[in-house]
């Protein structure tokens, strides 16, 4: 299998607040067209759009273009020992279009491709918004009951952002 290109995609959502959705289009050299998302975080989006770019140059080249290899690779073609998640956030793009070509190839969901089963469940979370001028303590601690209620087991939010 040979990969004939990679593309990028930067669509805008229509309304507040801006989702940042950034995705790549991997060509087969037989016209198999592959999909991969990239997490971006805004005004950062074109620099990983470029990572995605470079990566897919360099998986181009690759001999056998698997998902496992192109995952040995990355670090060998990045070698400055710390990988950014602008970098990481364009491996995950490509590595989740290569993933998508294995399925398409072997006919099946990628999730029967990738194993067992190891849990049937996973605890519901959520992000909350930073402790700032406009989110003082008591209103978020009001939202912090609130997604309790809402079922969700654990919080994720950033303390230290103000």
């Amino acid at each position: 299998m040979k990969i004939r290109s990679v593309k990028t995609y930067l669509p805008r959502s229509a309304g507040p607040p801006q989702k940042i959705f950034l995705f790549c289009r991997v060509e087969v050299e037989y016209g198999l067209l592959c999909w991969g998302e990239a997490y971006a975080i805004l005004r950062r989006e074109r620099g990983i759009a470029e990572f995605i770019k470079g990566l897919g140059a360099m998986l181009i080249d690759l001999h056998e273009p698997s998902p496992q290899i192109f995952r040995d690779n990355v670090t060998v073609w990045y070698d400055e020992g710390h990988l950014s998640i602008d970098l990481l956030s364009a491996a995950s793009a490509l590595e989740v279009a290569l993933w998508d070509i294995e399925g398409k190839r072997a006919g099946l969901p990628v999730c029967d491709l990738l194993g067992d089963v190891i849990r049937g469940s996973l605890p519901l979370s959520a992000n909350m918004d930073p402790l700032t001028p406009e989110n003082p303590v008591d209103l978020l601690v009001e939202r912090c009951l609130a997604i309790r209620q809402a079922g969700c087991s654990a919080l994720k939010f950033y303390p230290m952002e103000y």
